[in-house]
Parts: C-alpha cells; structure tokens; sequence
C-alpha cells in the first residue's frame, strides 16, 4: 500500500482528527456531507456525459426534479 500525503484540509485528515478527539457526530456529519457531495458530482458527470461527450441527449433540458425523478433519455444498448 502506497503512503500519500494529506493535507490539513483533506477531508481524510479532518476524519482522523474527528476520530482520535472520539467526535463521533462530527465524523459522521464529515461523511454524510462527503457523501452527497460525491452524488452531486456523480450526477453532474452523467449529466455532460449524456448532453455533451456522448452527445446522445443534446437538446435535454431538465430541471432538478425531473433529474432526481430521472426523466433523462436513457440510450438503448444494442446486442451482442
């Protein structure tokens, strides 16, 4: 396993300093906000994947409801 620097900011080192002060809350509220803001980002991704890299969907315009609803053009695999 490789040894990686974190800073002072990384949310790894706030996690560790959250568990060796036994801040059981703060620890898990770190992880919840890191959590969502992985989903958020995740979403995002999919979002440029879809209208922008892929391009299958260029003209989709939807609002945050209907992305959670999903309501996002979903693109038929062909066979194998």
């Amino acid at each position: 396993m490789q040894n990686y620097e974190y800073g002072e900011s990384s949310l790894f080192y706030i996690l560790c300093r959250y568990e060796q002060d036994m801040d059981d809350y703060s620890s898990i509220m770190a992880k919840a906000l890191a959590d969502r803001l992985a989903e958020a980002f995740a979403e995002e991704l999919h979002l440029r994947v879809r209208t922008e890299l892929w391009g299958y969907a260029k003209e989709e315009r939807l609002e945050t409801g209907q992305l959670l609803s999903i309501k996002y053009q979903v693109k038929p695999i062909n066979s194998f």
